[in-house]
């Protein structure tokens, strides 16, 4: 028997297990009546699997029933068809689901908020604008990760007002998309929250101004913020002297070397090393001390960085080299 003899005879045999077309369509017409009188129940299980059954369905039918849920009773209901949206055959369903921007569940908004984004829904940009002003802040950080990924222009203007959110949390998150964007028109309202009550705010001002960019002269406010009462701006100082390199930061990070946590007086030495100026080997060789366990490790590493020779572990051998520098 030839090959193609045997390929024919192998789809002969599949087919002939088949369902017939009229078979098919009877189990169609059956499937979407059951999902009916699943929707129609009056338990909210009966009726999640019923949308779950609908969503998985391919039917003519589907698209028009999923978008009659998006008005249905049960809030559970229309956000579990809002993000299943990604389902949606029908364009004109887009609409429909920039709509439920403005639903009156906090928790459909910000489902919809997430859908957009996903889709690039750049029609939503108006809306989502709006939800930054929503009173539920899990709405407005929905609407603010929706921004970010459609990067539309007319966003930036509405971010750079939700500076002023009393709410830090929320202020946060609008820092953090502003840093995202790189939007340089953000910089100098960030330098001034450098100075907010809310240690969370500095740390991220600090970081969206590294990561935006800043001009030498404006280095100075965030140099300060090493000297901060909390770790959590300190360590973000400590990053941006690390990114900038700048001689300015040599003073306040070797007074770090005596921070009350230890991962930032290590980090505060490895800056050093990294910023590669020999202003700081003085402060170096007067914490070298071998008490110091890891730290004297690291001091070692920056100074080897810093001086170009390698004297080991022996402090007294360094001090002898720095003392006979001087006198050179």
């Amino acid at each position: 028997m030839r090959p193609r003899h045997v390929i024919l005879l192998f789809f002969c045999f599949c087919f002939s297990f088949a369902d017939p077309p009229t078979a098919r369509a009877d189990d169609e017409a059956s499937g979407i009546e059951r999902i009916r009188t699943q929707l129609g129940s009056d338990s909210y299980a009966t009726r999640r699997k019923g949308v779950l059954a609908l969503m998985l369905l391919q039917h003519p039918e589907r698209d028009k029933m999923l978008l009659g849920l998006l008005s249905d009773r049960d809030w559970r209901i229309r956000a579990m068809v809002v993000r299943g949206a990604l389902r949606f055959q029908d364009p004109k369903a887009r609409f429909k689901l920039i709509e439920m921007l403005s639903d009156v569940n906090a928790n459909v908004r910000a489902d919809a908020a997430r859908v957009m984004g996903s889709l690039r829904e750049r029609r939503a940009v108006t809306a989502l604008i709006g939800l930054l002003k929503d009173k539920v802040i899990a709405v407005r950080r929905a609407a603010v990760d929706a921004l970010i990924a459609l990067r539309a222009p007319g966003a930036q203007e509405a971010l750079l007002a939700a500076l002023s959110s009393p709410n830090g949390e929320f202020r946060v998150h609008v820092i953090r998309a502003l840093g995202y964007l790189r939007v340089e028109r953000a910089v100098v309202p960030l330098l001034g929250l450098l100075a907010n009550r809310h240690a969370a705010t500095r740390k991220e001002a600090i970081d969206a101004l590294m990561r935006i960019g800043v001009r030498p002269s404006q280095l100075p406010p965030i140099i300060a913020r090493l000297g901060d009462a909390e770790q959590i701006v300190r360590n973000a100082a400590v990053h941006a002297c690390r990114i900038s390199r700048d001689i300015r930061c040599v003073v306040p990070l070797a007074k770090l070397i005596a921070d009350r946590e230890s991962y930032l007086q290590n980090k505060a030495v490895q800056t050093l090393g990294i910023i590669g100026h020999r202003d700081a080997i003085p402060y170096l060789l007067k914490a070298l001390d071998p008490r110091n366990g890891q730290l004297y490790d690291g001091i070692i590493a920056s100074l080897k960085k810093l001086s170009g020779v390698d004297h080991g572990s022996d402090r007294d051998a360094w001090v002898r080299w720095w003392n006979a520098e001087q006198k050179k």
